[in-house]
């Protein structure tokens, strides 16, 4: 039996629009080492080839850019060490576009969440955003953005409530511009690290 030609056309679009799909849905957006084990590892105390584990990390390779990713063991605020970006060119769009890290956490709608870190800045631009999402949506508010050096260690802190109709709290750390943002003790309260 022969097809219609209309079909064979018709078969052979779908064949290109899912050879699209396929090249541009496996883009990796992030590189990740993951343990369930350890938790939020928010000072990032456990790393693997590099990275601190259970956090998605916006790498050179990913961001693009000119940048280091640096387990710093001589400025840290607690523990062994600091995560340290060293940032000599980077995008200032933001997201898996500049020089970061974040991660999702599960949680339900009017949890409130107190979020709190430590950073030392040395001339970079950092933002750092937090939201509600779920798998095709989100809303994000931003919880600091600042170009300013910091003399030693400072504190951040922000409460945040889930909105309805979100089912993960999303944490998100970018540096936009050139210098070395540094950042050490991270915790969120209310979640459940996958």
């Amino acid at each position: 039996m022969r097809l219609p030609r209309w079909s064979v056309a018709g078969r052979v679009g779908v064949y290109a629009a899912l050879a699209l799909l396929g090249a541009t849905g496996c883009r990796r957006y992030s590189e990740s080492r993951l343990n369930p084990s350890i938790g939020l590892n928010g000072g990032f105390e456990i790393a693997a080839d590099g990275l601190p584990v259970n956090w998605l990390v916006y790498t050179p390779k990913i961001a693009g850019g000119d940048f280091d990713i640096v387990l710093d063991t001589l400025e840290r605020h607690g523990g062994r060490q600091s995560l340290a970006f060293v940032v000599r060119s980077a995008s200032s769009v933001g997201g898996w576009h500049s020089p970061g890290f974040t991660n999702e956490f599960p949680s339900r709608p009017g949890t409130v969440h107190d979020i709190s870190f430590w950073a030392r800045n040395d001339g970079a631009t950092f933002r750092v955003l937090v939201g509600g999402v779920t798998a095709m949506r989100g809303t994000y508010e931003t919880m600091v953005q600042s170009s300013a050096s910091t003399n030693g260690w400072q504190r951040f802190a922000y409460r945040y409530t889930l909105p309805a109709g979100y089912d993960r709290l999303r944490l998100e750390v970018n540096v936009l511009g050139p210098g070395t943002f540094r950042i050490d003790d991270l915790a969120i309260s209310g979640v459940t690290p996958r």
